[in-house]
């Protein structure tokens, strides 16, 4: 990501600012990297972030990135479901949720990539608009009553098909 970030003020963007959230083995050396790139003042890492905070960070964002080799989908759906436009590598699943209507997948570990897809959402504000209700509308498919009526209705036709009894 601050590779990315690199490349786009390369490109004289200059009203961007990476927020990273929550902690890890890396944050140390992402902060040397930070400095090294000349991004101090464009990057926030807040850390750990309490649920609460989460909404907010979301509210206030506007575009989600998650650049992750392996990483799971609850914080991507989080995003969506608070109306961001996305942007994801191929892993952990990620790819399944998302499509030219609600963001952009990108190449694992390619910063003029990554660059070149956020570049593309900020210039646009009705695309990040368009892109952010689909986010939502597609995040809500994945609610606790949408997968109780899906499995419901999945028990009922195995049910019906092996026994002929309807449910």
């Amino acid at each position: 990501m601050l590779e990315s970030g690199a490349v786009l003020k390369q490109r004289g963007w200059d009203g961007f600012r990476i927020v990273f959230v929550g902690t890890g083995d890396a944050q140390p050396l992402l902060k040397k990297r930070c400095q090294e790139l000349g991004l101090d003042h464009r990057v926030e890492f807040k850390g750990f972030v309490a649920w609460e905070d989460v909404i907010a960070l979301y509210r206030n964002a506007h575009v989600f990135v998650l650049p992750s080799f392996n990483e799971g989908m609850s914080a991507l759906l989080e995003a969506m479901a608070s109306g961001l436009p996305v942007i994801v590598t191929d892993g952990g699943g990620t790819k399944e949720l998302v499509s030219e209507k609600n963001g952009l997948v990108v190449l694992w570990a390619v910063p003029d990539a990554l660059a070149s897809a956020l570049a593309f959402l900020l210039e646009s504000p009705e695309r990040m608009r368009r892109m952010g209700q689909n986010s939502q509308r597609i995040a809500m498919q994945f609610d606790w009553e949408h997968f109780t009526r899906r499995h419901v209705a999945l028990f009922s036709r195995v049910l019906e098909d092996s026994s002929g009894v309807q449910v």
